[in-house]
């Protein structure tokens, strides 16, 4: 087991979740070709482990990687960004659901902002829309473009957070959401009558959902932006892990991959 970048000789510095493989604060795994490599934080090259390191390794990085509530996925290459601040990208095919609800109640339990007042209603064809109240009137934002707003105003409604089983309430009311749109839909038809008089007459555990769902776009997004690159990054590091792995493997284990891939 290597400590140092194989390109810059850099430290590749070191993860405590990963029993088998505690180096690297971001793997990149292949369980079907069995590869695993750590990504150095410097130079950002991907450094091939050795075949005898792998194997229990990415068992564990996969199983971490499914369990994990942050990560997304494109239909070859995913990331997921663990709580321990360890990021996994999983070659492959997408596991379901791309994008689960993230947990993040100790930021909202330090905030110490002014309450803000806000009203959310639905508009038609199941859009939904956001209407802040000031000096000189409402303006109203629609979907996409009320997200921004939202996040910032609900931050401040739920300047106090909530308890413990608040906020797992409000994760628990994200499972199986596909966006923070459909989240804020949902939300507008199911509690129109108490959207009337504002968002802060909403329940804590729904206005803690909303601000976690208003967060979660926020990341997903920044995180699809980064596919890309690793993406590339990927496809470069797999053709030296082929002809390496290669070099080592007899044709029967070469076969076997082939065959159970």
């Amino acid at each position: 087991m290597y400590a140092s970048c194989l390109f810059c000789n850099r430290a590749l510095g070191a993860n405590e979740i990963i029993d088998r493989f505690p180096v690297g604060r971001r793997l990149a795994f292949d369980p079907a070709k069995g590869r695993l490599w750590v990504v150095c934080p410097h130079c950002r090259q991907w450094n091939l482990t050795p075949l005898e390191e792998r194997w229990e390794a990415i068992e564990d990085c996969e199983r971490r990687f499914r369990d994990a509530r942050r990560r997304v996925s494109t239909g070859e290459i995913g990331l997921a960004r663990l709580p321990e601040g360890v990021e996994l990208i999983r070659i492959g095919q997408p596991l379901l659901p791309e994008l689960a609800a993230w947990r993040f109640g100790p930021r909202l339990r330090l905030r110490r902002m002014q309450a803000l007042a806000v009203a959310g209603t639905l508009a038609p064809a199941g859009r939904w829309k956001l209407g802040v109240c000031h000096d000189d009137g409402m303006r109203v934002y629609h979907d996409d473009d009320a997200l921004a707003p939202a996040r910032h105003l609900l931050a401040g409604i739920n300047a106090f957070g909530g308890t413990k089983r608040q906020l797992d309430g409000a994760v628990d009311l994200l499972a199986g959401v596909r966006s923070a749109n459909e989240y804020f839909g949902m939300v507008a038809t199911s509690q129109r009558s108490k959207l009337a008089f504002g968002i802060g007459e909403l329940p804590v555990t729904v206005r803690l959902a909303l601000e976690l769902a208003s967060h979660e776009e926020t990341e997903r997004r920044a995180m699809e932006g980064e596919l890309a690159d690793l993406a590339q990054a990927w496809r470069q590091a797999e053709e030296i892990a082929a002809i390496a792995d290669n070099m080592f493997l007899p044709a029967t284990v070469d076969a076997f991959f082939r065959r159970f891939a």
